[in-house]
């Protein structure tokens, strides 16, 4: 009997021990101290690993922790009791790009709000907009990061190394102004109250024009961080109009006939994010591009990626199981394998899936596969065009690694790294024109056989 009686108080007083940091948890909960509170529910958990309670609110402290993938695992061992854990499950699925995912659980959450029409309307919004996402998605460009950084935002462009020829970048009270390489024409952004538009300026003699505000359609929202091609009529540009979150890149060419630019295009993943992403810059002598993103960084930084630029675009198939992490990059290709963002520069050599690409062959008719051509001399040309490109790409790589010892180098080792970096320049250059010109024979070839059928 007593030790029946021991038993029975042990449990009281576990129980009351228990009940005791169910309310500091609770308390520290309201108070929006997640952190403390989440040790606290872990606690419990460990006593209490079924509670539907604990498993709802520390999946919550996960949440507002940035503990993302965590936090869903909990949210789903705390089943349906909680109508809000639908809609966290819709945001957790949404912010680790599983959009189409995150459309069933805002679904599931909705059809509880048919009589809170302001709260459907806001859920229906983010459906929209993770359908929207789903379909960015479905393109994700394949690139190759050489390098990045972390800087301070105010003074993101000393990350950016141009070259003479691909003209300069200045930034003054938080605008961003590009000037030609021949010095006679800029494009800048300027700040008027709440908004920023673009503008441009041309040099007659020694004086530059009043600054003219580029028309429709660009300069809808609020847009910035403009850049000029080398042909002096693509420009990338920053702009918050139609974006998939913040500040987004896009894509423009001038047309001579209708003295205006064309409608711009969003550059699409994993350039951009749900949060600010801007300032493209790309140097074609170097072969390398650059942009500013703010994504996963606190506020005041920025991450600047360095990339290889790639005429060709090629893009990453969906059937990916690396596909979502890419589109964030939470990984990305640097040479070998898939690393982690922000690491040190390692360049000995580009390794390319040659069975993913997309190749222009007409207006009306793109290429994702090998087995699309028809025309065998066109077939034999595209694989003679793919190890051009390769080349070219380990030429970029190798050429982009030089110029950084030759930084670092001592005035002794300079002078040989200079005559290598010489080459290098001079044989990119014909290898590029060799490459156009098996574009425009492949293109021939395969349209002969079309064109006859």
């Amino acid at each position: 009997m007593r030790k029946f009686c021991l038993i029975l108080l042990l449990g009281i007083v576990v129980n009351i021990a228990s009940a005791s940091v169910a309310d500091d948890a609770a308390a520290l909960f309201n108070e929006h101290r997640y952190r403390e509170a989440s040790e606290l529910y872990i606690k419990l958990l460990n006593q209490n690993p079924n509670s539907a309670l604990y498993h709802y609110r520390y999946a919550r402290c996960l949440y507002e922790l940035g503990e993302y993938e965590s936090s869903i695992h909990h949210f789903h061992l705390s089943g349906e009791r909680y109508a809000l854990r639908n809609y966290y499950m819709g945001l957790l699925h949404e912010l680790t790009y599983r959009f189409s995912e995150a459309v069933t659980f805002y679904e599931n959450y909705a059809e509880g709000l048919e009589e809170e029409e302001s709260k459907r309307t806001a859920v229906l919004e983010r459906i929209d907009y993770c359908r929207h996402m789903e379909r960015y998605l479905q393109r994700v460009e394949d690139i190759v990061i050489t390098d990045s950084a972390i800087v301070d935002a105010d003074i993101f462009l000393s990350a950016y190394h141009l070259s003479n020829d691909a003209g300069s970048l200045t930034q003054e009270n938080g605008d961003v102004c590009y000037t030609n390489q021949r010095n006679d024409r800029k494009f800048f952004s300027l700040t008027h109250s709440d908004s920023v538009a673009l503008y441009s300026s041309e040099k007659l003699l020694d004086q530059w024009t009043e600054a003219h505000r580029i028309g429709f359609p660009i300069n809808q929202g609020n847009c910035s961080y403009p850049y000029i091609m080398s042909d002096g009529v693509t420009m990338y540009f920053a702009s918050t109009n139609n974006s998939i979150g913040g500040y987004d890149i896009f894509i423009t060419r001038y047309n001579h006939t209708s003295d205006g630019y064309m409608t711009p295009e969003n550059i699409g993943m994993p350039f951009n994010s749900p949060a600010n992403d801007y300032m493209m810059a790309i140097d074609e002598n170097q072969g390398i591009g650059w942009w500013a993103t703010d994504r996963r960084q606190e506020e005041g930084k920025v991450a600047i990626y360095t990339f290889i630029y790639q005429e060709e675009k090629q893009y990453i198939s969906t059937s990916d199981s690396l596909l979502r992490e890419k589109a964030q990059l939470l990984v990305y290709a640097t040479e070998k394998q898939d690393k982690k963002p922000l690491v040190e520069t390692e360049i000995n050599n580009v390794v390319v899936d040659s069975t993913h690409f997309s190749f222009i062959i007409n207006p009306q008719t793109t290429y994702t596969s090998l087995s699309d051509f028809e025309s065998q001399e066109a077939l034999t040309l595209f694989q003679e065009y793919k190890q051009t490109q390769d080349s070219i790409r380990i030429m970029e790589c190798y050429l982009v690694e030089l110029r950084q010892q030759y930084r670092n180098a001592s005035p002794a080792t300079k002078q040989p790294l200079s005559h290598k970096i010489i080459d290098l320049e001079q044989q990119i250059p014909s290898v590029r024109q060799h490459l156009r010109r098996l574009t425009l024979l492949i293109r021939e070839e395969e349209n002969k056989v079309i064109n006859i059928e």
